[in-house]
């Protein structure tokens, strides 16, 4: 992806002026670049298999913090890159809505782009399909695929809204396939209340297939990202990686981040207070936190023969409250029903 700093050379980037424009700029530091982690991964081939097979009901649940709406942007990129002739929508529950019909149909008619929100709650379901009908139409498959972030907010009446949708659409001959991303264990309590209500016919259309997107774990996932972040480029087309653009000079003696990952597990369990159990899921936003905070105090320290300072690594998993995430993680395991 080219960026506005491309004009620059490879010495004005890796200049000390250089680098001071640059960081607020940083892909690192701003997240406008999404890494393909294996979990990511994971859920994207189930999620094009689901597009592919035109099968709704494709769920995905995940605790705070691994990573879920990244998830989803990159499952949205993926597939809008894979099937061209679909048309994809992406819509955001809101946490704190207001249950009414009205507001539902206007929230989703926002959701795909339009913006004639008058008239009865009738007129305005009536709207929504004809646009979602002559959007299928124009993209050239009869099928429609929407992506919702925060499942985990949506109420029994929103299933039913969007099971009206679904036949309205059917009777049409345009297919609705849905992937919901959600919150754990608030979405298994919303999925257990469709349970106790009977509600078959809204599980079997939105929620047949759960999936747990799960957290890092361990040092292949760590070294994959760490690898990436070694390998990304920034700007474009100036050859400069991620990683050299903290440590110019170490890079070039062949410092690599991926070399770090031993270091930064065993600093975990170095940082967590005496009696403290944690799991071994690593949550992605503290764990990319703590590698922002680690490379910006370790580019004071730039060399060749640069030497990690004692604790380097300790200080940014303290900065990040790493530990404190992955305590409150593993503790809530317990708790979090996964259904396959």
């Amino acid at each position: 992806m080219k960026d506005q700093f491309t004009a620059m050379s490879r010495e004005e980037v890796l200049s000390n002026e250089g680098r001071k424009e640059l960081f607020n700029s940083h892909p690192l530091i701003t997240g406008s670049v999404l890494l393909p982690t294996a979990p990511i991964r994971e859920v994207a081939t189930m999620a094009r298999k689901s597009c592919l097979l035109r099968e709704s009901g494709l769920v995905f649940i995940g605790k705070s913090g691994v990573g879920k709406s990244c998830a989803l942007e990159m499952i949205e990129s993926t597939l809008r890159e894979q099937f061209p002739r679909v048309a994809i929508y992406r819509h955001d529950t809101h946490n704190q809505s207001i249950p009414s019909i009205r507001a539902f149909f206007k929230h989703f008619l926002a959701t795909v782009g339009h913006h004639n929100v008058r008239g009865e709650t009738f007129d305005l379901r009536a709207i929504l399909v004809n646009s979602l009908i002559d959007s299928a139409r124009l993209h050239g498959e009869r099928m429609i695929l929407l992506l919702v972030d925060e499942a985990n907010a949506m109420d029994v009446t929103d299933f039913d809204f969007l099971k009206d949708v679904y036949n309205d659409l059917a009777q049409e001959n345009v297919k609705l396939v849905t992937i919901l991303i959600g919150q754990d264990p608030e979405f298994s309590q919303l999925f257990d209340k469709l349970i106790r209500m009977q509600r078959l016919d809204l599980i079997g259309r939105f929620a047949i297939r759960i999936v747990p997107f799960r957290a890092y774990r361990g040092s292949h996932d760590l070294e994959e990202i760490f690898e990436g972040i070694d390998n990304q480029i920034f700007p474009f087309g100036t050859g400069v990686t991620w990683t050299e653009f903290f440590f110019p000079l170490a890079y070039a003696a062949g410092f690599r981040l991926k070399n770090q990952v031993s270091s930064f597990l065993s600093s975990i369990e170095t940082s967590k207070p005496a009696g403290l159990k944690l799991g071994s899921e690593i949550p992605a936003r503290q764990m990319f936190s703590a590698v922002r905070s680690y490379l910006t105090d370790l580019a004071l320290f730039d060399e060749p023969g640069m030497i990690v300072p004692e604790g380097a690594w300790e200080a940014a998993i303290e900065y990040a409250a790493l530990t404190k995430a992955m305590a409150y993680m593993s503790a809530r395991k317990g708790n979090t029903r996964i259904r396959t």
